[in-house]
């Protein structure tokens, strides 16, 4: 009893301390005791969320699909198909008032279609080649005065602009002697319906700040045009690693590919491979080049180059009338420039050397019409491998290339030059007395009129959409399905159906007039007579007329004047 209650007195002595030590394992015994419960919980949990992965991992990867997939993905494949033939249909439609040929020749190669008649005798298709030929030249002034180029023959016009040669390029292939082929003409025809389309472009730009003459007009002068060219491709293009490749040839059936024209070396030697010949002998590049499309059934795309003289304030008309243009014209690379020869305005029988369109013409005819100052412009000269490279950067003396040589400086000899005999006071003196001698500039605000005018270079993609399919024909429905006509009637039918109905229709229209009549004659004896009740006993009551008979032809009530009481007479009651 006495241990006790020294346990005790202990206890409360020491109560905070066993206190704070029970309060301590407390905690830590609910924390192992719950622990258990909730970490097997966890993990049956995790457990079932992988399982779950698991089983869903094998639907989601591409090799596996169920049986709703295939009906879902062909029935949106199907509405998109159809959104895109749509838009296919509708641009195509935008530019089909571009799309003209000859006219001697239109109806045969509109049927005929991007594909050779293979249902067209041979002979016939050749002898339509020829035609084209013939109405060539003449297809090409049409397309040349398209944008009202300046005349300096009778001061006409608006827009100055090399000659229609220089200007388009004509193939000098196409020939009535030696006709080109079927895939030639098709690619001729499509790179001048892009022609056509940048000349609009021009045309309705002017048209639209409504000019009448040079002075008005947005768009002064064209100085160059390339289409389906290597020289026409942008750097982005050349970047991104696009190249360009010559139209497919369309052949008859059965008909093998004729093989690559061979490659003419430049003059110059290897170093200058694949660039236009330059000089006398300078002709347009053989073919047609468009940007390569893989897989692409809609459209074409045809690298463009356009140097024109702009009003500056102007120049995003000019931009956006490109982007507007039918044919989908997208500029890639615009270059602006001042003008290095002065900006004249063109009045009748003026020079055309003068307004900086000479450029290599001037020395035997350039193929591409560029001016002198392009020669020296590496953007140009190096625009792609193909196109030539830079004759500066490959140290090539451009006036040796110019001038018929090889396109290498000669190796001089170093000479030395004595310069000890001279006598520099002289020679200062010299120079300034035939300085003094020399005519005195005009001032720079005459000779710089037209300080608004820029040039730009643009550097763009055509995108010329072939012809689509014709839409689907749509079976139409049972509802919808026209019933048969009946047989006309024969007149004879129709007199004796028309009979009985004139007859009733004449029996009703007399039936009022004669009801009418009746009443009239009715009221009239009544009129006469004393207003006096009869003996209903006495008189018979009249019978209502039957049938259609006429209420006219009806027996009339004749009352007895001998019984009828007299008006002094008292009434008899019944």
């Amino acid at each position: 009893m006495d241990q006790l209650k020294d346990f005790l007195r202990q206890c409360v002595k020491y109560r905070f301390w066993i206190a704070f030590g029970v309060s301590l394992l407390l905690p830590m015994i609910g924390y192992f005791v719950g622990v258990g419960p909730i970490v097997e919980a966890t993990n049956k949990r995790e457990g079932e969320i992988k399982a779950a992965k698991g089983d869903i991992g094998k639907y989601t990867s591409p090799g596996i699909v169920n049986g709703q997939y295939q009906p879902i993905v062909a029935a949106k494949k199907e509405a998109l198909t159809k959104d895109v033939d749509a838009t296919w249909r509708k641009l195509f439609t935008l530019q089909e008032p571009l799309l003209k040929w000859p006219e001697v020749v239109e109806e045969r190669f509109r049927k005929w279609g991007r594909k050779y008649p293979s249902d067209v005798d041979r002979l016939k298709v050749s002898a339509t080649i020829v035609d084209y030929t013939i109405a060539y030249p003449g297809f090409i002034t049409r397309v040349y005065k398209t944008f009202k180029p300046f005349n300096f023959e009778d001061g006409t016009g608006i827009v100055v602009a090399p000659d229609e040669a220089a200007l388009i390029k004509p193939d000098p292939t196409f020939l009535p002697d030696t006709p080109p082929d079927f895939s030639k003409v098709r690619a001729e025809q499509e790179r001048l319906w892009v022609v056509t389309a940048l000349l609009d472009v021009i045309a309705k730009v002017n048209d639209g700040a409504g000019a009448k003459d040079w002075d008005g007009a947005i768009i002064k002068q064209i100085n160059e045009l390339v289409v389906g060219s290597p020289i026409a491709q942008d750097q982005k293009s050349l970047a991104k690693g696009e190249t360009l490749a010559p139209a497919d040839p369309l052949l008859p059936e059965g008909a093998a590919a004729p093989p690559p024209p061979p490659t003419t070396p430049a003059p110059g030697g290897p170093e200058t491979a694949g660039m236009p010949a330059m000089g006398a002998g300078a002709t347009k590049s053989e073919g047609v080049y468009y940007l390569k499309t893989e897989g692409q059934l809609q459209y074409k795309i045809l690298p463009v180059m356009m140097k024109v003289l702009v009003d500056q304030a102007k120049l995003p008309d000019f931009l956006v009338g490109l982007e507007n243009s039918p044919m989908t014209i997208q500029v890639m690379e615009p270059e602006i420039s001042k003008p290095l020869v002065a900006v004249v305005k063109p009045v009748k029988y003026a020079d055309k050397s003068t307004f900086g369109m000479g450029g290599m013409g001037g020395m035997g005819g350039g193929e591409y019409g560029m001016t002198m100052p392009n020669m020296y412009n590496p953007m140009m000269m190096n625009r792609n491998n193909s196109a030539g490279p830079n004759m500066s950067s490959r140290g090539m003396d451009v006036s040796s290339y110019m001038m018929g040589g090889s396109g290498k400086a000669a190796a001089a000899p170093k000479k030395g030059t004595d310069i000890r005999g001279v006598n520099k006071a002289e020679e200062r003196k010299a120079n300034i007395a035939k300085d003094a001698a020399k005519p005195k500039a005009e001032p720079k605000a005459k000779l710089d009129q037209y300080y608004n005018v820029i040039e730009v270079t643009v550097y763009g993609q055509a995108r010329f959409y072939l012809a689509p399919p014709p839409p689907p024909e749509v079976p139409p429905s049972v509802a919808t399905t026209p019933a048969v006509p009946e047989p006309a009637p024969k007149p004879e039918d129709a007199a004796k159906k028309d009979e009985p109905a004139k007859a009733e229709d004449a029996a009703k229209k007399d039936e009022p007039a004669k009801a009418e009549d009746a009443a009239k004659k009715d009221e009239a004896p009544k009129a006469e007579s004393p207003k006096a009740e009869a003996p209903k006993a006495d008189v018979p009551a009249p019978e209502a007329p039957k049938g259609d008979a006429p209420k006219a032809d009806a027996p009339k009530p004749d009352a007895p004047k001998a019984d009828a009481p007299k008006a002094d007479a008292p009434t008899p009651k019944s």
